[in-house]
């Protein structure tokens, strides 16, 4: 069996793959860009043998410690940070692994760059905010008082930025209050759209044969804080959630990527659809698609060992939920029925597997720490 090895962080999205793959029978070698080795999943049953490099030595480590044999193995990303890093590392890395990517380096990483993706997008057909523009964040405080209000500003390069970096502003005012917060320099500003529904289109690109493999729409039923799109979502057919997949199938292509994917979008409450951004990894959502019966990672170790993957391409896939637990704790005492009533009848969860016994005790332990803790602090008052 063909070796796959996945580059990622201490998180959810990474475990995601691991599992998609581990539930095939495929035992990745995982490379974690941490320098510390405490990690929730580091003693999964799905994992071949895993390590922990600082984002500055992972280029060398891949060449020199993990590649080897007659076969290349499946590289699998599962960061802005690390997708970018492969990218402008590909002439390098090609020679030794079969990577996700467009066949020219640096191609990725331009695109990456939000307003080059929005000017795409819009060629493509795709809608995109009004009034978007590029800002540095220096220059903010001087043409506040122009700004869309009320407007939305996101890191240039979600590579060099956080979500903290992510803020809405409804006035001068707010935008000056905030703008201290932001510790990103280059900024894109948009309209703030008021939306009504957000979803994603989760896929896996083939482009050497045509083919962009698009299962189903993931609709974020609610989100684990305002400044994310991690939270419990659905998998739903394209057909139900009403989305034109055309455009979308060439924006794809025209940024020349193959590999696993996510592309976001918002809808207002005219029906608008907007294009927010494309994430050119595996989507930390991603899970609900295998538990759905679109299992992408597998699809994309497929396809890259001369597999059968066509064969899993016509399969109906099924209705799911997924619920990242953990974050979803900030919402217990709000939503404290809705949080319980999806937990107990979700399809999967992101952050445990109770097939996976000594990640979901480690889990478990954890997550009856932060109960009791909340439970002493409720006490108190």
């Amino acid at each position: 069996m063909r070796e796959v090895v996945i580059i990622g962080p201490k998180h959810h999205n990474t475990y995601g793959v691991i599992r998609s793959l581990g539930k095939k029978g495929i035992k990745p070698t995982v490379v974690l860009d941490s320098d510390t080795d405490d990690c929730f999943f580091a003693k999964s049953r799905y994992i071949g043998s895993i390590s922990h490099i600082p984002v500055p030595q992972m280029i060398d480590h891949l060449t020199s410690h993990v590649a080897g044999g007659d076969e290349k193995p499946v590289l699998i990303c599962c960061s802005d940070t690390l997708s970018s890093l492969v990218d402008i590392n590909r002439d390098m890395l090609a020679d030794k692994y079969m990577i996700p990517g467009a066949s020219r380096q640096g191609a990725i990483t331009h695109l990456m760059n939000k307003q080059n993706m929005s000017e795409l997008a819009e060629k493509c057909g795709l809608n995109i905010p009004p009034h978007t523009q590029t800002i540095e964040r220096d220059e903010l405080m001087q043409k506040k008082e122009s700004m869309p209000y009320p407007c939305i500003l996101k890191p240039l390069v979600s590579a060099e930025g956080h979500k903290s970096d992510i803020m809405i502003c409804t006035s001068p005012e707010q935008l000056a209050e905030n703008i201290s917060q932001i510790d990103c320099k280059h900024l894109q500003v948009q309209k703030f759209i008021d939306k009504t529904m957000e979803y994603q289109i989760i896929g896996c690109s083939l482009l050497a044969d045509n083919e962009i493999l698009t299962p189903g729409g993931v609709k974020l039923r609610l989100a684990a804080s305002p400044r994310s799109n991690t939270g419990i979502v659905t998998l739903e057919p394209l057909e139900k959630l009403n989305i034109d997949i055309a455009p979308i199938k060439a924006f794809i292509q025209a940024t020349g990527y193959s590999g696993l994917f996510s592309v976001e979008f918002i809808r207002d409450s005219q029906g608008r659809d907007y294009f927010m951004e494309m994430n050119f990894r595996n989507d930390g959502n991603a899970i609900v698609m295998t538990a759905g019966g679109a299992n992408l990672p597998y699809m994309w170790y497929l396809y890259n060992t001369d597999g059968d993957w066509r064969d899993l391409c016509g399969k109906k896939i099924k209705k799911a939920t997924a619920v990242p637990l953990f974050p979803m704790l900030s919402w217990l005492k709000s939503r404290p029925l809705y949080i319980l009533s999806k937990s107990l009848t979700c399809s999967v969860f992101m952050d445990i597997d109770f097939c996976d016994p000594k990640t979901t005790c480690r889990q478990l332990a954890t997550l009856v720490t932060i109960l009791k803790t909340q439970l002493v602090k409720r006490i108190k008052r």
